[in-house]
C-alpha cells in the first residue's frame, strides 16, 4: 500500500514511522480491531486475540513478550 492512500498529500513524502503510524486508522477497509507492529517483531509463541484486546475490545498495551 502506498502512503498516499492514507496520509494527506501535504504531508508527503514521509518516511517517519511515527507519522505513518498516526494515519493508519485512515486505511480503507481496516478492521476496528487490528494489530500493528514494526518489521523487527517476531512472535515465537502462538498468540490469541485476547493477548491484545480485553473482553470489551479495549486494546491491551503489550510491552512484555514473555507474559
Amino acid at each position: 500500500m502506498r502512503h498516499s492512500e492514507f496520509i494527506p498529500n501535504e504531508l508527503l513524502p514521509t518516511f517517519n514511522s511515527h507519522m505513518i503510524e498516526a494515519y493508519l486508522y485512515r486505511i480503507k477497509g481496516l478492521s476496528d480491531i487490528y494489530l500493528y507492529s514494526n518489521d523487527d517483531i517476531l512472535c515465537l509463541h502462538e498468540v490469541a486475540i485476547d493477548h491484545f484486546v480485553d473482553d470489551d475490545n479495549t486494546a491491551i498495551f503489550v510491552d512484555n513478550c514473555y507474559s
